[in-house]
Order: structure tokens, then sequence, then C-alpha cells
């Protein structure tokens, strides 16, 4: 069986495909992924297999001679059974505009036809039985691949990460969640193991203790010495730093950045990198809008009222796969909080929250959060007659159990609320969408239908959560895909060997007996 590999960079994921190879006849036939492991995926799998994330992005073709289709546009037939990807795919590419002002929507357009153009001269030059993906994919060029394959009937596998300990799902679409283990929830009991009492128990203490490992992150960066001085920097200082790193960057010459997907903007198109100049220039600049926004948040936003009804809304962090593409349509936050605000009946006040990451800098300047965040958006949520702009200081735990409930796109926050007995509203693919409790926007007619359901559950029973959590042990491994805010090791042969039986038995699961993987468009 052909097999691409499609955001891979880290070497044990060399060794899950050797065993895929050997055990089940899984042969790669093209790989992408960061430079550190192009060196040990060519010797492995052979010469033309590996190319560098950044060569796919800016549409270079991987396997020597290059293809007569790969520059002849898509028709306009397959242009219509793509046109909700479209529509996500541009929305994506916002990850890709360091300031939100140099990819215009024609120079996005054109990206996207070329993408396209790219990808079916890949697919029809590699023919691959299977695409697997690291998780959902959102850097663009991987995401037109993953639309091509469901519109030509290609096989697709994706990890599906779960904060169940660090459990692992295997599914074969994103857009609705791992939808195959609601039909597990029903058959279990509900009976943890010790550990997993532990870790759910957690969940219903105070924040300090069952704070997420991310938040735990951010909040050690908050603390650090360093960021606290960065944070402290008067703006005549930080502009004083970028002049005096651009005058260095000139003197050095113009050295690309080969490694960053940002578009440089100076050109048109993705094919040139940014210069280091202008790199370091968006890093400054991002860095100043950040404290610019974060001083706009802290003017517009209050303390959470005692005797106040209200459904409590924390907002995602942009850009990222957890709310494009995961969001689907609601990638775009302020549709989420304007269709929530005008269905929510009179007398609720609808508390928002901004993610604490989108301010977060560090002293190379580094941090997204500005990236999709603007005045005017947050003058937008403000002006809202029934949203209050939550400030950061109110305890996160505190707001879930003093709220009617909790709506969110696909947060942490909503699996932390039905842990803690408050019903949940999702509108995008979280991971634990189907466990009782979590109700999906797609379930409904209408959001103000959703948002009244919401409001007249009073409680999460919680031995039915216990089952979603049993369900999602016996049917997950735990395993480790990358070693991002991971403490273990995940060269070991316990997590290689998990990591090979959870694609073997999800390609089973999905695909033998020819399962039906027709995908389900948000």
């Amino acid at each position: 069986m052909r097999v691409a590999y499609l955001e891979y960079s880290e070497g044990h994921w060399i060794d899950v495909a050797r065993r895929l190879r050997e055990e089940s006849g899984w042969e790669p036939i093209w790989w992408t992924g960061e430079s550190r492991v192009a060196a040990s995926v060519r010797h492995a799998f052979g010469p033309n297999v590996f190319q560098i994330r950044t060569d796919a992005m800016r549409l270079h073709w991987p396997f020597g001679n290059v293809s007569d289709t790969a520059s002849c546009p898509p028709s306009a037939e397959q242009l219509a059974s793509l046109a909700t990807f479209q529509v996500h795919a541009l929305k994506m590419m916002g990850r890709m505009d360091a300031d939100g002002r140099h990819f215009s929507c024609d120079e996005r357009m054109d990206y996207y036809f070329r993408l396209v153009a790219w990808g079916n001269a890949i697919l029809d030059s590699a023919n691959p039985d299977l695409v697997c993906f690291i998780e959902s994919p959102h850097v663009v060029y991987d995401y037109v691949i993953y639309a091509l394959c469901q519109t030509k009937g290609i096989r697709t596998l994706m990890h599906i990460r779960t904060k169940v300990d660090e459990h692992v799902l295997i599914s074969p679409r994103f857009e609705r969640g791992p939808e195959w283990i609601q039909q597990c929830v029903g058959q279990a009991q509900g009976e943890l193991p010790e550990h997993l009492q532990i870790s759910r128990r957690r969940l219903g203490r105070d924040y300090k203790t069952g704070m997420p490992l991310a938040a735990r992150a951010q909040t050690a960066a908050a603390n650090d010495r360093q960021e606290w001085l960065t944070a402290q920097l008067p703006l005549w200082n930080a502009r004083w730093k970028l002049g005096w790193e651009s005058l260095r960057q000139r003197l050095a010459g113009p050295r690309p950045v080969t490694s960053s997907y940002l578009k440089s903007l100076h050109s048109s198109t993705l094919e040139s990198p940014m210069s280091r100049l202008e790199y370091r220039r968006a890093a400054k600049q991002g860095l100043l809008k950040r404290r610019r926004l974060k001083r706009l948040y802290t003017k517009l936003s209050s303390r959470a009222v005692d005797d106040e009804r209200y459904v409590y809304l924390p907002l995602n962090y942009q850009p990222e796969k957890t709310s494009s593409p995961d969001g689907g349509w609601y990638a775009d936050l302020l549709l989420m909080v304007r269709s929530v605000s005008t269905a929510l009946p009179k007398g609720y006040q609808l508390y928002v929250r901004e993610h604490p990451a989108t301010f977060l800098n560090s002293i190379t300047g580094a941090g997204r959060g500005h990236m999709l965040r603007t005045e005017a958006f947050y003058d937008a949520l403000a002006n809202q007659p029934n949203v209050r702009l939550i400030s950061l200081g109110d305890d996160p735990f505190a707001l879930i159990d003093r709220s009617h409930g909790v709506v969110t796109l696909t947060g942490t926050a909503g699996w932390e609320a039905v842990n803690r007995g408050k019903p949940v509203l999702c509108f995008g693919a979280a991971w634990y969408i189907g466990c009782p409790g979590v109700e999906a926007i797609w379930n409904f007619a209408n959001v103000k239908e959703a948002v009244w359901k919401l409001l007249s559950e009073t409680h999460v029973n919680s031995k039915d959560v216990d089952r979603y959590w049993e369900a999602v042990h016996r049917n997950g491994k735990r395993a480790f895909i990358n070693r991002k805010r991971c403490a273990e090791d995940v060269d070991s042969d316990a997590n290689v060997t998990a990591l090979t039986r959870l694609w073997q038995e999800g390609y089973t699961r999905f695909y033998d007996g020819n399962a039906n993987t027709t995908a389900h468009a948000l």
C-alpha cells in the first residue's frame, strides 16, 4: 500500500513507518516535515520521498522531473466541488500574513488555485492509497491535499489528541470530532482505573491544581523574569532596538528565513521566503501590537458580577488548528459571539474572556496572538448589547462554576466545564464531542434552539462523564505524537509500538470492509 505522511517531523515516526512497512506493507512514497529529519527519512525510505514542509508550502515539486500537469489550472467543476474547503483555506492563510495587511484577497485566491493545481498533480503522480496527517491539516497546503483526497476518494487518517491521560485516537476525518467514539460510550460502564480517577478529580478542584499543561507553560512564561522585563520595555526602547536590529541585518545582507512560512511583505506570492530583516521587523512589530491590544482589552474588560445570570464563552487562541480548520465556519469568532448573543433570552449576559496566550510575548518577540486580532475586533465585542468582556484576572474555574453553561469553539474550557458538572455547547470539532453533557451546534436547526437547550440543562451526570473517560481509555492508546509539552520519551519502544498499533487498528476500523468515509463539510 502506497502511503503519504504529511507534517511528520519527529524521529520516532521513522521507526513507526518502518514497522508499518514491515508488518502491514505500508510503503512511504511522499513525506513532508522539517529539515531536521530529512536525512533520516531519505536513508530509510529513499532519496525522492522526503520534502521539506516549507518547500511544499511554496509549491515546489518533490519527485524529480516536474509533472506536465503541475501548473494546469483546476476546472470550474472541480472548484465547485471544493467550494466549502476553499472558504476555510482562505481563512487559514491568515497564519501566513505577519501583520494582516500583506496577503490580499486576490493574492490568497491565486495561491489557492495554484495549490489545487499542484495538489492534483502530486496525487496523480504519487497515486497514494492512504494519506496520513499528524493532526487535522492546518498549514494550508496539507489542508488542500486533504480536501482533494475527500473529493477524489483517497483514504485519509489522522490523530486526535485527547486530555484523557494523554490518550490518542485515530479518525479518518476531523470535521465532527471522533464520531465513532460516541458509539463506544453507550457500552462503557464508567468504571475508571485509579490513575484516571485521580485525573478526573483534579479537574474538579481549584484552577491552580486543575489547569491544563499548556496553561502551566503560559503561566511560567508570563512569570519568567525575561518575559517580565520585556513587558516593561517602553515603546521608545522597543523601537530603538528594532532600528538597531534593522541596521545590523542590512549590513549582514538580505539572507532569507527559509524555515518560516510567513509571506514576504514585498512579494505577491509565497515562493520567496521572508528575509531575516523582514522577519525580525515583523516579530518586533507583533510584540508592539500585542501590547496595544492588551491595553485595549484591559480597558474594555471588567470583573464578573456575582449575582448576574450569564453564559461563559472563552475565546480560542488564534491562529491555531483548534479554530481553523477545527472550528469550521465559526473560526470567525465574532460570528460565534454574535450568534450566541442574539440567541440569549432577556436577562442573560454573555461573558466573553480572551485567551491569555493572545498577549504573550517573549524576549525575542515571538508570539502570534496579534495576527488575527484587531482593535476593531474588541470594539465589536464590547458593543454587543448583552456581551461583557471579562478580565483575565478572573478565575476560569469560578467563571465556569457560576455560569449557566459554557459555550466554546473547541477549547479546553469545554472539557473542564463538563467535568465540573456544567453543560457545554460546542461550535467546532472539539475532541470531546460525544461526551454526555456536550452538545454540538450541528445537532440543532438553529443557534437559538441550541442555546435554549443549554440553558435548560441544570447539571451533567458525573457517572455519564465517567463513561466517556472509559470509552476513550479503552478505544485509544496512551501515546505521544511529538515532543512538545511531553515529559516522556517519545522515542521509546513502548511509544513507537503504541503508535504503530494505533495506525493498524485505525485502518482496520475505518477501511477494512469498505467502511463509508465520505467527508462531512462544516
